[in-house]
This record gives C-alpha cells, structure tokens and sequence, in this order.
C-alpha cells in the first residue's frame, strides 16, 4: 500500500512537472513568436520611413532642379535677348554715326567746291596788300586737326602770284559756324630779311614755322595751333645776333624763347619738343592738284 500510495505520489509529480514543463515552453513559444513578429513590425516600418524619406528627397531635388534649370534658361535667355537688342542698338548707332560722319563730310566738300568756284566772293584776313587777287589753283586736302573733317590748302603757282618772293596759302576748314580760311605764307620776304618756310602735323592741329633771318641766318621758330578752324599764334623763339659785334654777331648773341633769355640747349629742346623733333610735313612739298583735278575729287 505503501508502495502504491508512493507510486501515486510520483505520477502525480511527474503530471504536475510536465504540466508546469508545458507552461513554459508554451510562454517561451509565445515570447519568442512575439518578439519575431515585433521586430518584423519595426523592421517594416523602418524601412517604410526611409522609402518615403527617399521619395521626398527625390522629389525636392528633382523640383529644386527642375526649377534651376527654368532659371538659368531664363536668365540665358534674357541675357541673349539684351545681347541682341544691344547689338541691334549698337548697329543703329554705327549706321547713324556713319550717316552722320557721310553727311559732315559731303558738307566740308561742297563748301570748299564753292569756295574754289569763286574764291573772292568770300572775306578774310589777308596778308599785306588787300587788294592783291592770287590765282588760286593749287589745291589739297589735307589731315590737319584730327577730327572727322579734311581740311584744304590751297596756293598758287609762282609764276600766278603777284608777290614776289613770299608763297602765300589758304587754310580752309569747315566748320559747325561755317566756312574758316586763314591765310599764312612763307618763302622770302623782300623786306626783314625773313626766310622760313612753314609745316604742319597731321592730326595734332599744329603748324609751326622754322625760319632764318638775315644778314646772319639767325634761327627762329614760330607755333601755331588750329582751334574750331581758326589757326593761332601760340608761342615762339629766336636768337638775336649781338649787331654791334660784327663778325662775332652770332657768337656773342641770346638765345630767346618768349621773352626769356634762355640757353641754346634750351631752345634747341623745345623747338624738338613742339615740332616733334621737325617731323612736320612742308606745304611747299605737298603734291598739289590743279583746279579741274580738285573740284572732280570734291563732286565725284
């Protein structure tokens, strides 16, 4: 009995322990079945977040370039728009300023055409005698003051003028007050005992007159300058032999420039300074034409 009673006990016991066996391992089961099915849960919803977090992202790139590249086709555009209109504005004012240019020119030929038609039914200021009539036919065009006009000398040939010794020019410029002549000459004077003989640089407006005076070839030098068509005096130097000297005139003479007794060093630099070392070009070398020559040149 004893022994039943024992073996009653055991079973029970060994019941019991695979019931609580059977608890556990269920719990054990259910734990670890949840934790799988959790951790596929966050798992999922990582992985959803950063899909959506990748489309974002795409989509605001592709805007942010999308609208990027609106701009800068715009800006480019724009900028090829103003580049054209810039250049069209530029082709304007081109064609405008040759018209102009064209226009001033045909201006400045018609009125040295008409001055050369009938030279003396104009006025200026004449040398010596005013009522002397030169027989003005030589005449060029020439580059004296740079601007966007020719200017014209004119002489005359020797054996057609009434002054002897002296070559007498006309200047002409036409200018936005009209028609400017100035009247110079160079040569030999019959009287003073001058010699000189007159230049021009092109382009600068300048004249300037390299001249000896006798009886001891005393060096001198006279500037001018040409201002809206009206040629001036400026500035001059000479040497001023010692008369009472004699023979040692010009070794005992002054140098002058202005009113300044100054060194032949001196003077000899500002002659060089203002001629541009005496690179001027001599009216009397100028390729003249005559009458008929230059009026088919002004009305071709």
């Amino acid at each position: 009995m004893y022994k039943k009673g024992l073996f009653k006990i055991l079973g029970l016991s060994l019941i019991m322990a695979a019931a609580f066996s059977g608890c556990g391992l269920e719990k054990n089961i259910e734990v670890e079945a949840t934790g799988k099915a959790e951790t596929g849960a966050v798992d999922q919803t990582t992985t959803e977040t950063i899909d959506m977090t990748e489309i974002a992202t795409e989509a605001t790139t592709e805007a942010v370039t999308e609208k990027a590249t609106e701009a800068t086709t715009e800006a480019t555009t724009e900028k090829k728009t103003e580049a054209e209109t810039d250049k069209q504005n530029d082709n304007i004012d081109e064609k405008t300023s040759d018209s102009d240019m064209a226009s001033s020119a045909s201006a400045d030929l018609k009125a040295y055409s008409d001055f050369i038609s009938d030279p003396y039914s104009y006025e200026w200021e004449k040398i010596g005698n005013p009522e002397q009539e030169f027989a003005w036919d030589s005449f060029q065009l020439v580059e004296l003051d740079g601007d966007d006009s020719q200017e014209m000398i004119i002489t005359c040939k020797n054996e057609t003028s009434p002054d002897d010794g002296l070559q007498h020019y006309l200047i002409l410029d036409n200018t936005d007050s009209g028609l400017v002549i100035n009247e110079m000459a160079d040569g030999v004077a019959a009287v003073g005992g001058y010699r000189g003989t007159l230049y021009y640089l092109p382009g600068s407006a300048v004249i300037y007159d390299m001249s000896v005076s006798a009886p001891y070839g005393a060096p001198g030098f006279t500037l001018y300058k040409a201002e809206n068509g009206k040629i001036n005096y400026v500035e001059s130097g000479y040497f001023n032999p010692d008369h009472e000297a004699g023979a040692d005139a010009m070794d005992q003479g002054e140098w002058y420039w202005g009113s300044d007794v100054v060194t032949q060093e001196e003077f000899d630099s500002k002659v060089d300074e203002l001629s541009e070392s005496q690179s001027g070009i001599a009216f009397n070398e100028i390729q003249y034409m005559d009458k008929d020559s230059m009026m088919k040149e002004l009305n071709k």
